[in-house]
């Protein structure tokens, strides 16, 4: 029981330092950009397609892991 906890705990802290590191490392990048003066219209880009096909397809794989994780988990305490 313990050692679930703490996975559950080590797995959202890798994911919350992950994006700690990814937003300071864009920031930290942004505002080089900035003091150099170069133009910072690359980054406001969308691309609609492919974000919603990546959107969608990392939905549906979340999905399939939890559904995955919760039914080993419950064969495991059975």
């Amino acid at each position: 029981m313990f050692i679930g906890m703490i996975t559950i705990f080590d797995f959202f802290a890798a994911i919350m330092g992950s994006t700690y590191y990814y937003t300071r490392t864009r920031n930290m990048e942004r505002m080089g950009l900035i003091e150099r003066g170069v133009d910072l219209s690359a980054f406001y880009k969308k691309t609609a397609t492919s974000s919603k096909v990546l959107t969608y397809g990392l939905l549906i794989m979340g999905l399939a892991l939890g559904k995955y994780l919760s039914e080993t988990s419950i064969n495991s305490l059975l």
